[in-house]
């Protein structure tokens, strides 16, 4: 009877003595998430935004500039003088960009786009230039040949109110004339040949 109950206690020792097959384990999960970035345009690049239509004296050549900075200051080099009892106001475009605050975002935007107001009456915008400082003077980033492929035109930080305005500007270089005739000419008319000006923002 004695050695019974012996055996009996060491099998029990054995089973208390061996290794967990099992054990638990965690890991913490975080995601971080940014807003989606929008753009809506709040201001048009405009040579002539209010007041009439804009004229110009003698015959334009090619080497002749009508220009809007990013301020809105218009200028004209060469001869293409608008009539001094005719010129309008201009306004650089504005686009209003929207996103996390204080978040860095990259910039690519077009270095040309096309104005029309009929098949084949078609004026070219160029050297676009832009400037996320509010349009403060007329110093501005000039948009590369890259285009928006490639966007590293600029970089800045969103505003802390979650938005900020980049501010637009271009030039009007003259030609002889052909094809063009009075009107409104528009980014806006793409189903005759009209190329809006497009800016790429991307996330840093």
């Amino acid at each position: 009877m004695k050695q019974l109950k012996l055996a009996l206690i060491v099998g029990i020792n054995i089973m208390l003595s061996l290794p967990a097959f099992a054990v638990d384990g965690t890991v913490e999960a975080t995601a971080g998430f940014r807003l989606a970035l929008t753009i809506s345009q709040t201001q048009p690049l405009a040579f002539t935004a209010t007041g009439p239509r804009i004229e110009f004296t003698g015959i334009p050549a090619g080497s002749d500039v009508l220009r809007v900075f990013t301020n809105g200051t218009r200028t004209e080099a060469g001869g293409y003088f608008i009539l001094a009892g005719n010129p309008g106001t201009a306004t650089p475009g504005i686009l209003r960009l929207t996103g996390s605050p204080a978040e860095t975002v990259n910039i690519g935007c077009d270095d040309v786009a096309t104005l029309s107001r009929g098949a084949g009456q078609n004026i070219i915008l160029s050297d676009i230039e832009i400037n996320t400082a509010g349009g403060v003077g007329v110093d501005a980033t000039d948009c590369d040949a890259s285009g928006i492929t490639s966007v590293v035109v600029a970089s800045y930080a969103i505003g802390g109110g979650g938005s900020s305005d980049v501010h637009i500007g271009g030039r009007i270089v003259a030609t002889s004339g052909d094809g063009v005739s009075t009107g409104i000419y528009s980014t806006a008319n793409t189903g005759t040949g009209g190329d809006p000006v497009t800016l790429r923002v991307l996330y840093n």
